[in-house]
């Protein structure tokens, strides 16, 4: 599971045959907990643990018994249902075990990550209220990813009402989310677009005065709900360099989070500072001796990725590639890493290696699970490596693909296009683009001119893959946490 610790159960059939008779059950189920940590669980002792698990639950001095004991049942029932795939019984011991006052912070977290990877995005909803209420400090633990990914689901079934009750909970006073950033202020913006809609200006107004992330200030800066909200004399730069600060702030004060000193290198590289940038991660390599960063696992990919963005922005081809490569090798989510390698792809076609960058999509694999997002990143970088290369002949599935796929990006699909040299139906989709609510802020972002590059990047092809990238306060977003792996199957 993504959610929770790993509990790997081993308990022998002797012992769960006896446990359900012993009167004492809290030593039976420490006793599996103990022997989780030294063991390597297989079907049969998974089998063994529910058995004892059912056992127990069953015996009415159990369930009348202490709540910490029916919870830690609950919980290596859950996971071992999840072991045994068996997504329905473990959702079900999930369900009976947060039902109780007192679940564990794991509990609450294995239920979410249940539902997600079993693409119940309804469900993961009326949790995450649930655990709201009764959980607040499990809901502040998940990372953000995790809600876009939700919210992508439910765009995905047409679920307008179920993301407005998402966004109702993610933009309360009790989320305060752990990753020291303000990763909730694209739910913010997005919630006081409906409030504004609906006539409640004053909250609407509310929301936007609490936003203070640079990349969100300026989508509001251009959406025509929400930009009178802002101050007439707004300036994103100006609002940049008071994140800057504060992101400092917080990265001094959270001395063992690599995402907040990345958040520090981020701005900087929006505003063009990119050799304070490369200081700064130069300070905080995570395979320096010593290093202590609590979040390493989540974040040295990125690491990697960031650095390698700044040697592209010093025109450093041979070292963003290898660079690049390092952030491909630390994996992602454990598994294959699909969003650096097509970050690794761009970089390629923007330094006009494009035979390099068809070798580097070759590495995906026809059983590689990635988010519909990224398939869509992926065929853009197959598409124009081999237009610039002369196969026009070889891209019309690419593109045909992505054309029946508009919905999942059109920014992209219009950059296909471009690269293409199809004027008219960039121009066609840009049009729809403005005329769509839900569309029309990023394509104005798509449209806006942005500072000049400071520094000029020989052999970069600005034109192609990312047409804002050159600026100095570029497009933050794409450049934060463009993760393209969706939440693959796991093989036990």
């Amino acid at each position: 599971m993504v959610f929770t610790r790993v509990l790997i159960i081993a308990i022998a059939v002797a012992a769960a045959a006896g446990a359900a008779e012993r009167p004492n059950a809290h030593d039976a189920l420490q006793a599996a907990f103990t022997r989780a940590n030294n063991n390597q669980a297989d079907s049969m002792d998974c089998r063994a643990a529910l058995a004892t698990v059912n056992a127990l639950l069953a015996m009415p001095a159990f369930t009348k018994g202490p709540v910490v004991d029916r919870t830690d049942a609950y919980t290596l029932g859950a996971w071992c249902s999840v072991q045994m795939h068996e997504p329905v019984a473990a959702r079900r011991f999930a369900l009976a075990g947060t039902s109780l006052t007192g679940a564990s912070v794991d509990l609450w977290r294995m239920r979410l990550g249940i539902e997600e990877d079993n693409q119940q995005p309804l469900a993961a909803v009326t949790t995450i209220e649930a655990m709201v209420v009764a959980k607040s400090d499990a809901l502040a633990s998940i990372t953000v990813n995790h809600f876009h990914a939700i919210r992508r689901s439910l765009d995905v079934l047409h679920d307008r009402a179920a993301d407005r009750r998402l966004l109702a909970v993610l933009t309360t006073s009790s989320y305060v989310p752990d990753e020291g950033a303000p990763v909730a202020d694209p739910f913010r913006s997005d919630y006081a677009a409906l409030l504004a809609a609906d006539g409640d200006r004053a909250a609407a107004a509310a929301l936007v005065a609490s936003i203070t992330e640079p990349s969100v200030l300026l989508e509001v800066s251009v959406d025509p709900r929400l930009r009178d909200f802002l101050p007439r004399e707004f300036d994103g730069r100006a609002a940049t360099e008071q994140h800057l600060a504060q992101a400092r702030d917080v990265a001094a004060s959270h001395a063992g989070s690599m995402y907040a000193v990345l958040d520090v290198s981020r701005y900087l590289r929006m505003l063009g500072r990119y050799d304070e940038a490369l200081a700064t991660l130069a300070a905080a390599r995570p395979d320096a001796p010593g290093a202590a960063f609590t979040d390493l696992d989540e974040q040295r990919n990125w690491y990697w990725d960031e650095m390698a963005r700044l040697y592209e922005r010093f025109g450093r081809y041979d070292e963003a590639v290898a660079t690049f490569r390092k952030a491909i090798d630390a994996k992602e989510q454990g598994g294959f890493n699909v969003s650096q390698t097509i970050n690794l792809g761009e970089a390629q076609i923007r330094f006009a290696r494009n035979a390099d960058a068809l070798a580097t999509m070759k590495s995906f694999a026809a059983d590689d699970s990635i988010s519909r997002y990224g398939e869509m990143e992926l065929r853009l970088v197959r598409s124009c490596a081999r237009l610039a290369l002369g196969d026009a002949e070889a891209v019309k599935g690419d593109i045909g693909y992505m054309a029946a796929h508009e919905r999942d990006s059109p920014e992209l699909l219009t950059e296909v296009q471009l690269c293409a040299g199809d004027l008219d139906a960039a121009a066609a989709l840009m049009i729809r683009r403005l005329d769509n609510p839900d569309q029309r802020v990023n394509a104005l972002l798509h449209l806006s001119d942005y500072d000049r590059d400071p520094r000029t990047r020989r052999g970069v092809d600005h034109r192609v893959i990312g047409v804002r990238d050159g600026g100095a306060v570029e497009n933050h977003w794409r450049g934060q946490s463009k993760q393209h792996a969706s939440h693959r199957r796991r093989r036990h």
